[in-house]
C-alpha cells in the first residue's frame, strides 16, 4: 500500500479506471456502469479497487442500499468530469468539427406537451447549436438513471440523488370552455358541484403515499367547501386528455399554472370560478446530485426561470395546505 501511495504522487491513475469511475459515480451503480461500458460488474469493481489503491483513499461507500461517493470520491468526480469534457472539446477542435451538444430534459407529460413544446422555437433560438432531447416521465426519482442533464418535474422537492429548486408552486383553479359560461359569469363553488367534473386519476409513485397534486376533493377542502358532486364526471390518466375534454365542453377541469396558460391565452379555456388554491408542492428544476452543469444547461435554466416568471399572473384568492 505504501508503494502504491508513493507511485500515485508521481503519476496519474490509468485513464480507463477514471472513465469507469466517472460512469459508476454518474449512474450511482457499478452494475449500470458495467452495462453502459460493455463490461462485467466484477470488472468494474476491480477497476474501482485498483483506483482506490492507487489513491490510497476509498472513493465509494458500499452498503446494502448501494454505493455513494465519499468526500474524496466527490472531489475526484468533479475533476474527472471537467477533464473528460475538456478532452472531448479538444478532440472536436483538432478534428475541426462543430459537433452539436446534446442537452436532455426530463419533464412530465403535461408540462412537456402543454408548456415546453410550444416554446421550443424560443429555446432553439437561445441554444442554436444544441440538440434538445426531451424525455417524458412522471415519476423519475433520479434523473441520472436516464442520463438527463436537467429535470422539470412536479412534486415536493424530495428526489433522490438530485438537487431540486422550486420553479413554480402548485396553483390550481377551475377551467372550462367559454361556451359553458352564461353571459361570461363565473360559477360559485356550489354551482361547480352541479356540473360534470373532469378528474385526473394517476397512481402515485409509492402505494399509500399522499396525493401528488390537488384532486377535486382536496381542492374543494382547501377552498372551504365539502366535496359533494351532483353529477357523474369523467376520469383520465393523462392531463392533456383532460384539458382537451374541457376545451370540447365536456365538463370542468382543474387548471394548473403554468400548464393551461397557453390555452387560456388562446381563448380555448377560461377560469370559471373565483377560487384558486395553492400548496407547498410544485414544479421543480432538478440537476444531478454531483458535478456542475455545462454552460448550455446554465443558460437554459436561466431562461426557464425568466419564462415562468413572465407567465401571466393570476392573483390567488385561496390557499390550501
Amino acid at each position: 500500500m505504501n508503494e502504491t501511495n508513493g507511485e500515485s504522487s508521481g503519476r496519474l491513475p490509468p485513464l480507463r479506471g477514471l472513465v469507469t469511475f466517472e460512469m459508476a459515480a454518474r449512474l450511482g451503480s457499478f452494475t449500470k456502469a458495467a452495462d453502459t461500458l460493455g463490461l462485467t460488474q466484477p470488472a468494474v469493481s476491480h477497476q474501482i479497487r485498483r483506483l482506490e489503491q492507487h489513491l490510497g483513499r476509498p472513493l465509494f461507500r458500499r452498503d446494502h442500499r448501494g454505493i455513494a461517493l465519499t468526500e474524496a470520491g466527490a472531489v475526484l468526480f468533479v475533476a474527472v468530469q471537467r477533464g473528460l469534457t475538456g478532452i472531448a472539446e479538444a478532440v472536436r477542435e483538432i478534428r475541426g468539427t462543430t459537433a452539436q451538444r446534446v442537452v436532455t430534459i426530463a419533464a412530465d407529460v403535461a408540462l412537456a406537451g402543454l408548456w415546453l413544446v410550444p416554446r421550443l422555437s424560443e429555446i432553439k433560438a437561445l441554444l442554436p447549436t444544441v440538440e434538445l432531447r426531451i424525455i417524458t416521465s412522471q415519476w423519475t426519482q433520479n434523473i441520472n438513471e436516464i442520463g438527463a442533464d436537467l429535470g422539470m418535474l412536479f412534486g415536493d422537492g424530495a428526489w433522490f440523488g438530485t438537487r431540486a429548486q422550486l420553479l413554480v408552486a402548485e396553483y390550481a383553479f377551475p377551467v372550462c370552455a367559454p361556451s359553458l359560461l352564461k353571459n361570461g359569469k363565473r360559477f360559485t363553488l356550489e354551482e361547480l358541484q352541479r356540473l360534470p367534473l373532469l378528474h385526473l386519476e394517476m397512481p402515485g409513485p409509492v402505494k399509500g403515499a399522499s396525493e401528488p397534486w390537488f384532486k377535486w376533493e382536496s381542492w374543494f377542502a382547501a377552498a372551504g367547501l365539502p366535496y359533494r358532486p351532483e353529477q357523474p364526471g369523467l376520469s383520465f390518466n393523462n392531463y392533456t386528455l383532460a384539458v382537451q375534454a374541457a376545451i370540447a365542453g365536456q365538463g370542468i377541469a382543474l387548471g394548473w399554472r403554468p400548464l393551461v396558460e397557453q390555452v387560456i391565452s388562446a381563448g380555448q379555456l377560461v377560469q370559471c370560478a373565483d377560487k384558486s388554491c395553492s400548496s407547498a408542492r410544485g414544479y421543480h428544476l432538478l440537476l444531478p446530485g454531483r458535478g456542475m452543469p455545462g454552460p448550455e444547461v446554465e443558460r437554459l435554466i436561466d431562461w426557464l426561470k425568466v419564462a415562468v416568471a413572465a407567465s401571466p399572473p393570476i392573483p390567488p384568492t385561496q390557499h390550501g395546505a
